[in-house]
């Protein structure tokens, strides 16, 4: 379990490690850029194929349907159901993830890692995904500081490529 006074250099190598200890599965699934700012997979496909909007209407991480798909930039989202995509379409920066999608712990330390898109948390009506259950926990503790610091970080490292970071 991480530690309240651990330090952020080395929760940052923590954070880094972590992919490693998720098996082979994971490191072929882990997405990869199609733009910097944007976390996606090899396809454009962004969030893991998960539903955006469902987030917000039924609280949990749902799979996405292929067919059903709006693009905005160069990402690609899938939803559930025609009802979802209409919402998203009228609205899409009211449902997108921040941060791109990505981890929104690591954006706060000025990072990108992958998130976990059955771990997430709305905040002030906004989308956050993170790594793992245990760095959302961390996120939840204080979640104000980090959202700033990350606020701040993500005008930086936004069009940075995860890898150079």
């Amino acid at each position: 379990m991480i530690r309240q006074a651990i330090s952020t250099v080395t929760l940052a190598l923590t954070l880094a490690a972590a992919p490693a200890f998720a098996g082979e599965d994971a490191a072929a699934e882990a997405p990869v850029n199609v733009g910097p700012a944007v976390n996606t997979d090899k396809t454009g496909v962004a969030i893991g194929g998960y539903d955006p909007v469902a987030y917000f209407h039924d609280g949990e991480a749902v799979k996405g349907d292929f067919t059903i798909a709006s693009t905005v930039g160069d990402a690609t989202y899938w939803f559930d159901a025609e009802d979802h995509k209409a919402l998203f379409d009228a609205d899409p920066h009211r449902y997108l993830p921040q941060y791109g999608g990505y981890c929104a712990f690591g954006a706060a330390l000025g990072k990108k890692f992958n998130a976990d898109p059955h771990v997430f948390s709305i905040v002030d009506g906004k989308l956050y995904l993170n790594l793992n259950d245990s760095i959302s926990e961390k996120f939840a503790d204080d979640s104000e500081t980090f959202i700033r610091d990350a606020d701040t970080n993500w005008a930086d490292i936004a069009a940075v490529p995860a890898q150079e970071l």
